[in-house]
């Protein structure tokens, strides 16, 4: 959440009469103004000692949106509602150093995705974590981002988890089982496509389906600028930008 802080800056305007003559004027302002000052330090001591300090929110860690965290259906394997933090791939604060956030930011999309995940089943992790583990497998590249699929069940199983990663054709039975999972409490790691917003692909976390089926929560990694990374997609839109890619991972306790 991009954060926007205005200044507001008081004042008063002195008024007094022009003077007959350059010497008085000028030593009735200056004892205007000598007294004008010691009023102002007096009403600023005052008002300093009442005020209360400002509260500052450290949200380096959790992404843009300090308040974006969705607790989906009940989980069928521990009874508990799963609530999943909205991982920023751009937020500095997920990564190891500077040099890292600057290679890899761009293209972590499908790292903050995952983080996002194990964050939800307990795993405490951050993207440099996630993203340490795909490079040591080979499956990610700086320029491109994610090229080798797999990697999503094979740090699901080094989690204890068990992901059911799929590249069905079939459109719709692929879509239904997205679907399904979401209603049983299951996140998705979904990849998307559309030419304006995300034409080299995407990933994306479905979380949770609103009780009509018509809209879907949607942790986006890497939001246009001024929109949170925590979104409500339309479950048709959702549909046509998935059907571009046709990949999806269903995460489940193992």
């Amino acid at each position: 959440m991009r954060q926007r802080y205005q200044n507001y800056q008081s004042y008063q305007d002195g008024y007094y009469q022009e003077p007959k003559s350059f010497w008085s004027g000028g030593l009735t302002l200056a004892i205007l103004l000598g007294f004008g000052a010691i009023v102002v330090i007096a009403a600023i001591a005052l008002i300093s000692g009442s005020r209360q300090a400002p509260v500052t929110i450290d949200m380096s860690g959790i992404g843009p949106a300090i308040n974006a965290q969705i607790v989906g259906a009940t989980n069928p394997s521990t009874g508990v509602a799963l609530t999943f933090p909205a991982v920023w791939q751009r937020d500095k604060g997920q990564y190891a150093s500077e040099a890292e956030w600057r290679e890899w930011s761009a293209s972590a999309c499908s790292a903050a995705a995952l983080t996002s995940v194990l964050n939800g089943y307990g795993k405490v992790v951050k993207v440099t974590d996630v993203l340490g583990m795909m490079r040591e497998q080979g499956s990610i590249s700086s320029s491109g981002g994610l090229f080798r699929y797999g990697v999503f069940g094979t740090i699901a199983t080094k989690y204890g988890l068990k992901a059911e990663y799929s590249e069905s054709k079939d459109l719709n039975s692929h879509f239904d089982s997205i679907m399904a999972g979401l209603a049983k409490g299951y996140p998705v790691i979904i990849n998307v496509q559309d030419n304006t917003y995300f034409p080299n692909g995407h990933f994306i976390v479905a979380v949770k389906a609103s009780a009509d089926n018509n809209t879907v929560s949607v942790i986006n990694p890497d939001p246009t600028r001024g929109k949170q990374v925590l979104q409500e997609w339309q479950r048709d839109d959702l549909k046509t930008y998935f059907s571009r890619s046709l990949r999806s991972a269903i995460y489940k306790s193992a």
